[in-house]
Order: structure tokens, then sequence, then C-alpha cells
């Protein structure tokens, strides 16, 4: 028969090199796939868009996109792109690109 005890320590050893090990582990980096097509409703995840609203943006062509047949379909890069061009500038940045014009004159 084994000592309780001695169970015990074994288990929290091996919890203990369990976290040990999970705590040293580097992040892992997911990088998006530039060729990736998405479906609508992926798209709809990652632009945090309503399905709706992406039909929507696709019938008035503001949005980039693929179909053949019945089938819609959509770059990732070229969401993540249309996204980053929505972009608005802060006042700060604003401000700095003020200044910095009228300072040129």
């Amino acid at each position: 028969m084994t000592n309780p005890f001695e169970e015990i320590l074994s288990r929290l050893d091996r919890i203990e090199r369990i976290m040990l090990n999970h705590e040293t582990r580097q992040p892992v980096t997911i990088t998006p796939d530039p060729e990736k097509y998405l479906t609508i409703a992926q798209a709809s995840d990652l632009l945090n868009l309503k399905i709706g609203t992406l039909y929507q943006l696709v019938h008035k062509g503001q949005l980039p996109n693929y179909k053949r047949g019945k089938h819609l379909s959509f770059k990732e890069n070229e969401l993540r792109q249309w996204m980053q061009a929505g972009r608005r500038q802060t006042m700060t940045e604003i401000q700095t690109e003020a200044i910095n014009a009228l300072s040129k004159h």
C-alpha cells in the first residue's frame, strides 16, 4: 500500500511541472493567409457586419468580392485592406498635419 502523502506530493509535483511548462510556452501567432477565400458568413464575422449589410455593400460595388455563379466569396487580405482604408484620423493626427502644412508655407 502506498503512502497517501507520497501520492499527494507526487501529484503536486506533476501539476507543478505541467503549470511551469504551460507558463514557458511561447504564444502562438496566426498570420492571415493572403490568398484565403472567405464565405459571406466568415466575412461577416471578420468585419463584424451583418450579412445583409455585406450584400448591400456588394450590390453597391463598395466591397471587393468574387462571384462564381451563385457563390459569393471574399479574399481575407482584401477585406482587411478595405477596413484599413476606412480609418479615420484622430484629432491629434489632424492637428499635427495642419501644423506641418502651415510650417512649410
